[in-house]
């Protein structure tokens, strides 16, 4: 289907009732993960043909989110791009933020924030994402930063990174 097809037939599946019957369960099964967080109530993942893990989104999410995305778009005037992403990456670093080049454009690249395990701390992705806006602000101008967003995974990405996981232990 086409984007504006799929967003009709997405409204026809949404309603959780419909001309006054309760819908019990619709089973979807799609390669689309944008289509998987819109409809899914509860979100199966399918590695080589094997259910790996089932849940809502927001459970998922806690399971297996294992950092942040943050995108950061530099001024037009910032000369290197490289040694920017270069500094970003300590400055992370120096608040015991593990992070990596996860894509990297002209003026234009995204990180890959790793939470810290902090044991006894129910809340610490919560923490890390407080600190991660407190040091993108504090070096805004430093840094060169036009603007950033910051995000959690998105089901795709934490799809990817099961894949790589099972790929990883299939190698081994």
């Amino acid at each position: 289907l086409d984007p504006a097809a799929r967003h009709i037939v997405w409204e026809v599946l949404k309603p959780r009732f419909r001309n006054g019957y309760d819908v019990g369960a619709i089973l979807l099964s799609s390669h689309y993960m944008d289509e998987c967080q819109q409809l899914g109530t509860r979100i199966g993942v399918m590695i080589e043909g094997e259910l790996v893990t089932t849940g809502e989104l927001s459970r998922l999410q806690e399971l297996y989110c294992t950092g942040l995305f943050v995108e950061i778009s530099l001024q037009p005037s910032v000369a290197d791009s490289i040694k920017a992403e270069s500094e970003a990456i300590d400055a992370f670093a120096e608040i015991g933020m593990d992070a990596s080049v996860y894509e990297s454009l002209p003026l234009h690249f995204k990180l890959k924030v790793g939470f810290q395990q902090h044991v006894g701390t129910t809340n610490h992705s919560v923490i890390q994402l407080a600190e991660a806006f407190r040091m993108l602000e504090t070096n805004r101008l430093e840094l060169g930063i036009q603007f950033y967003s910051v995000s959690l995974m998105s089901l795709e990405q934490i799809f990817i990174d099961l894949s790589r996981k099972q790929f990883e232990k299939d190698e081994e």
